[in-house]
């Protein structure tokens, strides 16, 4: 590439190359017309060239000045200090062509000012170092003032809102004492020992999404397999020492509002098992099977019971049978919530469950008690 002089370019196209004197002008106005404080650097003089605004954004008079780079040092604020002469040596070594650091100066008042010092090499000798380095300074005390506010207001949020985890969880851990304890008084068998035995576990479902959800300090979404293993594990205590639990569990991150309902209709299905399986001649075994693949969550439930009654297998396909159970008619209508499928056969001892959702897949060893390990 030809580089031509000025006396060329001005001869060839006719215009007046702008003398030094008129650059110089030009610089001036340019630098006294903006409002960041603009700094020259003559290193070798050991001089600083200040314009009017970089002394007006500090509380002094808006007048150019020359200043020395160890007057600047000594502003910066102690803290600060050492990573802001980093990046300036850094640049006067040739390591890098240009830096941006940010920093507190003192003002005049002696408050502290946020600013952005951004620097460049223009000019440097034949062993690399500068001779000359221009550069800015900016107010950023606003911005800083903001972020600030941001992150107390989200400490704020983050603690309220585990905070108020935390008390529904207790909330929901008493009222689950309750229903049994109430559930207690009646003889075992009876509909109000069903009925408020069922209630008590759908309540320990929702207990069980808010310890993960406090515990994993998330708001968003969840890991399933961690979340129904700890589900399980909570259904299986509540039941009788007969009934064995089997879970194999594949491991998919699930937007709450997705994984909330499925937990309540997974206790309810479990639940319903266990009561099947212990009324078989074999022994009583419910098995627990999760699949993530292809963007949809399925959750198959099974027990070595006698299969489905034609009344259950109905209100799961939302019809309204005589002699259905509440519960079941609560898994349609959530099913119909979230837009989820289900598949139950009258006869048949396995329920599927399927829902669009993330899959992430991972599974997890098919285990008996006890159940995977949350990770």
């Amino acid at each position: 590439m030809t580089i031509h002089s000025r006396a060329v370019i001005a001869q060839r196209t006719g215009v007046r190359a702008p003398s030094p004197t008129d650059e110089a002008e030009r610089y001036r106005l340019a630098v006294e017309a903006i409002d960041d404080g603009v700094w020259d650097w003559d290193v070798k003089a050991g001089r600083v060239y200040c314009s009017p605004a970089y002394f007006g954004m500090l509380g002094y008079p808006a007048v150019a000045a020359i200043r020395r780079y160890e007057d600047w040092l000594a502003e910066v604020h102690p803290d600060d200090r050492a990573e802001a002469e980093s990046k300036a040596v850094d640049c006067l070594e040739g390591r890098v062509e240009s830096f941006s650091v940010e920093f507190r100066m003192r003002r005049a008042d002696g408050d502290w000012l946020w600013a952005l010092g951004r620097g460049r090499a223009v000019a440097r000798d034949e062993a690399g170092r500068c001779t000359r380095m221009i550069g800015t300074h900016v107010d950023i005390s606003v911005r800083k003032i903001n972020e600030s506010t941001i992150r107390n207001l989200a400490a704020q949020k983050a603690f309220l809102l585990k905070e108020l985890q935390h008390r529904v969880k207790n909330s929901l851990a008493l009222l689950q004492s309750m229903l049994q304890l109430q559930a207690n008084r009646y003889p075992d068998g009876s509909e109000t020992h069903k009925a408020l035995t069922n209630a008590a576990h759908r309540v320990q479902g929702l207990a069980t999404l808010y310890t993960r959800l406090y515990a994993e300090g998330r708001v968003d979404v969840l890991d399933t397999r961690n979340f129904l293993s700890e589900l399980l594990e909570a259904l299986k205590a509540g039941a009788e020492d007969a009934i064995r639990i089997e879970a194999d569990l594949c491991r998919a991150e699930m937007r709450l509002e997705l994984l909330s309902p499925l937990g309540i209709m997974a206790a309810e299905l479990v639940t319903n098992a266990m009561k099947h399986a212990t009324g078989s001649a074999k022994a009583a075994r419910v098995s627990v099977r999760t699949s993530c693949e292809e963007g949809r969550f399925e959750l198959f439930v099974h027990d070595d019971g006698p299969g489905l009654p034609e009344a259950a297998a109905a209100a799961l396909r939302g019809e309204a049978p005589e002699g259905a159970g509440f519960g079941l008619f609560m898994v349609r209508a959530l099913a119909d919530q979230v837009g989820a499928e289900i598949e139950a056969t009258a006869g048949s001892s396995e329920i599927y469950i399927s829902l669009a959702a993330p899959a992430q897949t991972e599974r997890a060893e098919t285990s008996e008690e006890p159940y995977p390990t949350p990770a």
